[in-house]
């Protein structure tokens, strides 16, 4: 399985600015990138009322739109799905993966911290490798978009030959 980092915090911790940074940089350097988002609010895949969605309403267990450019699979799965389970499932292999959320797996972590939060409030999580904050924080490894991209590009990138 490729080389897979999590990018774990609470709401409004930036996890999606940094994941967006994180594959523009892998893009620009010709890394195949595949990305998995954890949503614990069930959001739509699709949008209501259209016949893909009547599909799966109905209950087709898979249903593909394809358009002249993209396509995109909505398929059931189980609540406690892994990352390894889902990265099995994808239909191109990437170069590496970056997860946000998924906090139980076990996989490398980048904990991102907003102002108010401390190390102590994501300590049952494993595998963090590096606490992270886009605004001023005492606690964290890496402070700032560049800081983190960074240590990403020559620390993270390196250690697993992908740079």
């Amino acid at each position: 399985m490729a080389p897979t980092l999590q990018v774990i915090g609470f709401k409004k911790s930036g996890k999606t600015l940094v994941i967006e940074s994180m594959v523009k940089q892998l893009v620009e350097q010709n890394i195949a990138v595949s990305v998995l988002k954890h949503d614990a609010h069930n959001a739509a895949m699709d949008k209501n009322g259209t016949d893909s969605d009547r599909f799966f309403k109905a209950g087709a267990m898979t249903v593909t739109l394809k358009s002249d450019t993209n396509y995109f699979t909505h398929k059931r799965t189980t609540p406690d799905a892994t990352i390894a389970e889902l990265v099995a499932e994808l239909p191109d292999q990437p170069q590496i993966v970056l997860a946000e959320g998924f906090k139980n797996d076990h996989f490398d972590k980048l904990a991102l911290l907003r102002p108010t939060d401390h190390k102590a409030d994501l300590a049952s999580f494993t595998h963090i490798i590096k606490y992270a904050s886009l605004l001023p924080h005492s606690g964290a490894d890496l402070v700032g978009l560049n800081a983190i991209m960074n240590w990403f590009t020559t620390d993270y990138l390196e250690r697993r030959d992908l740079k």
